[in-house]
């Protein structure tokens, strides 16, 4: 029997915390629309808003017909949605810089045998004798 008493409790207790996230994300809740295909903005107190509704029929993207800058949602081009909290920033694991795609080649750091002598002569002149020390 208590087995059983605890067990119900435990539960009551684990899904308080499973439904209090979700209610903290309705309370910041915003709807913001764009009347008559007209540009407005909205003051919301979010950090990174999403949408989670479209209201409208026009398409909203980001960028294009709705946006977000210090405190300010604005919407255009007939865009109208219901916009709450986007959560955390993703980190990138490098430091946030991204890859550079441009090709190496293999010569500009230590891991590679080098083809000049540390000076930046590339034995292309003939004449050329690099001192012995």
């Amino acid at each position: 029997m208590y087995r059983y008493i605890l067990t119900i409790a435990v539960a009551i207790g684990g899904m308080q915390f499973v439904t209090v996230p979700a209610a903290q994300a309705q309370e910041r809740a915003v709807r913001c629309e764009s009347p008559k295909f007209r540009y407005r903005e909205c003051n919301v107190d979010m950090r990174r808003p999403r949408i989670i509704r479209q209201t409208s029929k026009s398409p909203c993207i980001a960028g294009d017909s709705w946006g977000f800058q210090r405190g300010t949602l604005w919407v255009d081009k007939g865009c109208g949605a219901v916009f709450a909290e986007g959560g955390r920033e993703r980190r990138r694991p490098n430091g946030g810089y991204r890859d550079d795609p441009r090709p190496r080649d293999g010569y500009q750091d230590d891991r590679y045998p080098r083809r000049d002598d540390r000076r930046g002569y590339d034995n292309r002149d003939p004449y050329y004798q690099p001192d012995d020390y």
